[in-house]
């Protein structure tokens, strides 16, 4: 089923406060002085929109009441560059600067024309029926982060969330019984549809982690020195491969003895981590493969997919780089599953891609289509002990 399929009209619900007045309006987005906001305003009788919308001037002098579904007009808002859309029958957005007096001066504006207006959390959609499939769709759609599993969320809308649930509450065991290992085979795609696949990018001190976080994020977020103990606590950047959300999680580089009571502490939090993560990421300079014995027996224990990434591979040369790959295969393979081994430089660069392909096929083998049913509410499914 294509997104487009899917129409603005198909994809409202008016939030149930409009039943106590005859237009309400909600702020559907956080405030933010560098953003943009998104004013949502319900009209019960669509034919008092141009009066409700008095204070907009349109440049093109087009009328709300008449605009269809779907298009926007250009225009100003006390002086203010925004735009108006008309998302259904009932409803439009405004879209206007994201600071508060931006939205405060509307929301006043609304309110002289006798609009209700409605305080919520920003996001936060006000339902009388927590439980409506829709509602918690659009609850989770407001937590996506890309296109791909925006899209896979707005698939569910089609109804098959409740068929899920009805099959897994299926008479027929059979039927339970497909429902179950539907849920068994998707369950971590779809609690990662709105969080982040935790990687932690673990090693020796100055094998180059935080270089190699810098390069794969194209910023300077961690903290690059020469210095063993550098990094002493856990920093968390964010990337985005072939659509899905990747949390990388920096940490103190691993040895024996800690020169410091801080290191420490940092080293402690950088083998406690690994157990949170869904993959462990080892960096190894290129120029001095290495592994301490407590690093090798936290690895042992390890049940997630692990790879090593061989870093400073620039610096030696092509026949170096060989012996220091085959090096790393023969001594680790039979001492803990690592599932992949790359030669790379986070200076030019080398290797990173083949590494995220390599991420992203080990943490999602399979990648669900628009017309997979994910298990996005678990309180819906009956457990599979009651079968």
């Amino acid at each position: 089923m294509a997104l487009t399929s899917l129409s603005l009209e198909s994809l409202r619900v008016p939030f149930p406060c409009i039943s106590a007045s005859e237009s309400s309006a909600i702020l559907l987005t956080s405030i933010g002085v560098s953003a943009v906001a998104v004013i949502e305003v319900q009209l019960r009788n669509p034919v008092v929109a141009d009066k409700v919308f008095s204070a907009f001037s349109a440049a093109s002098e087009r009328s709300l009441t008449d605009l269809s579904i779907g298009r926007i007009v250009y225009g100003q808002w006390g002086g203010e560059d925004i735009v108006v859309l008309r998302s259904c029958s009932e409803a439009w957005e405004i879209h206007c600067h994201g600071g508060p007096v931006a939205v405060e001066r509307i929301f006043s504006d609304l309110q002289r024309s006798g609009v209700w207006i409605v305080r919520t959390e920003p996001g936060e959609v006000p339902t009388e029926d927590t439980d409506d499939v829709t509602h918690r769709l659009k609850k989770l759609l407001i937590k996506c982060r890309t296109p791909k599993t925006a899209g896979l969320i707005l698939a569910h809308m089609d109804g098959r969330v409740d068929r899920l649930a009805q099959q897994s509450q299926s008479l027929d065991s059979k039927e339970r019984n497909l429902a179950f290992d539907n849920i068994q085979h998707w369950q971590k795609v779809a609690d990662h549809l709105t969080q982040p696949w935790r990687v932690g990018i673990v090693g020796p001190p100055n094998a180059g982690k935080s270089s190699l976080i810098n390069s794969l994020a194209g910023l300077q977020r961690s903290i690059v020195s020469s210095t063993p103990g550098t990094t002493r606590d856990l920093i968390d950047v964010e990337i985005v491969v072939d659509g899905w959300l990747f949390q990388l999680v920096d940490s103190a580089g691993i040895r024996d003895v800690a020169d410091s009571i801080l290191e420490g502490i940092g080293i402690e939090q950088s083998l406690g981590m690994l157990a949170e993560c869904d993959l462990a990421c080892v960096v190894i300079d290129a120029t001095n493969c290495h592994l301490t014995e407590t690093f090798r027996t936290q690895l042992q224990t390890l049940t997630v997919p692990v790879c090593m990434l061989l870093n400073k591979s620039d610096l030696i040369d092509e026949h170096g780089a060989a012996k220091a790959l085959a090096n790393l295969h023969s001594a680790f393979s039979n001492e803990f599953p690592i599932d992949s081994v790359f030669s790379v430089s986070a200076q030019t660069q080398v290797g990173l891609s083949g590494f995220l392909s390599w991420m992203v096929k080990a943490l999602i083998p399979e990648e669900p289509t628009l017309q997979t049913t994910l298990p996005l509410f678990q309180s819906s499914i009956v457990s599979p002990g009651a079968k």
